[in-house]
């Protein structure tokens, strides 16, 4: 009797095992599919918090594509910065005020800010250090397909610039010059369009706003909160803000040292160009040397 219950005892044993590897399974899955979802939407919250930073060759112009959908808009703010050399701040404040725009810049484009599209006002350390420089770097934003559009703007250096609502006013424009013609959004083709005419090296922040993505983090504002994340929606919140530190912190060495390297490569040609007018100086010394010796010795009949 005992033999014939053994094999369903452990066929039945076996099954059970089957279904709890399954649940765990699904549940792995299901565990992981929500991490891939949570980390991917604060990667992207967190990554396009970071303003573009871009550096233009005296006499070079430089342009970048960008796309607006059909029935959105579009925000975007400029600063210019010039080199150290042509610039009447040392290089550590000139530093220090760099940095200090790009945080401002990037609070003024993050949707959850309180300072979301405000007018960055300067803090009086920020004030001190800060002159009004005007400059021959120029901005234009260029709508190339369809409905032709182009707006010009000259920057001054250490002065935001910020354009509100391009799509609009590209459209206002059109519609106060023709009358009656119908406005083509060209599929939201759009291009920001940098010259570089100074004599020196440009560096220039900006960042961009669509109008879509606003609206929609505040439609969602009022159904996630957050006191409603989980503990682990809060750990991979903290990480990714961590990681993002690390990124920051990274291109700021980045930069730092394309500085430090165009410092270095100045005193080198520096040096070098001492080094060829010493020798130049040393043989001329020598030489003038020589001849008075030789005259010298010429008149006490020496030689």
């Amino acid at each position: 009797g005992n033999m014939s219950n053994a094999p369903v005892y452990v066929k039945g044993k076996t099954k059970s095992l089957k279904m709890t590897v399954l649940r765990a399974a699904s549940s792995a899955a299901i565990y992981l599919l929500v991490v891939l979802n949570i980390s991917i939407s604060l990667l992207h919250k967190f990554a396009s918090s970071y303003p573009i930073i871009t550096e233009l060759e005296p006499g070079v112009g430089k342009c970048f594509h960008f796309s607006i959908p059909d029935n959105d808009d579009m925000h975007m703010v400029f600063v210019a910065f010039p080199s150290v050399d042509a610039s009447s701040l040392s290089e550590e404040s000139l530093d220090l005020t760099e940095d200090w725009y790009v945080n401002e810049i990037s609070e003024m484009t993050r949707h959850e800010s309180t300072k979301f599209m405000k007018e960055i006002l300067l803090t009086p350390d920020v004030r001190r250090l800060v002159p009004r420089q005007e400059s021959k770097f120029h901005v234009r934003i260029i709508k190339p397909y369809g409905t032709p559009f182009t707006k010009h703007e000259v920057l001054t250096f250490y002065e935001p610039l910020t354009l509100k609502n391009i799509v609009s006013e590209a459209r206002e424009d059109y519609v106060n010059k023709f009358e009656g013609k119908k406005w083509d959004p060209s599929l939201g083709g759009y291009k920001t369009c940098f010259e570089n005419n100074e004599r020196h090296i440009v560096l220039v922040i900006y960042d961009y706003v669509l109008i879509s993505e606003y609206e929609a983090k505040l439609s969602r504002r009022h159904i996630v909160k957050k006191e409603h994340l989980t503990p682990l929606e809060n750990s991979f919140e903290k990480s990714i803000i961590a990681a993002k530190q690390i990124l920051d912190e990274m291109k700021y060495i980045e930069k730092r040292e394309n500085r430090m390297k165009v410092t270095a490569d100045n005193t080198n040609s520096r040096i070098k160009h001492f080094s060829y007018f010493s020798i130049i100086v040393l043989i001329g010394v020598t030489w003038l040397q020589i001849t008075y010796l030789k005259s010298y010795f010429k008149k006490k009949k020496v030689l």
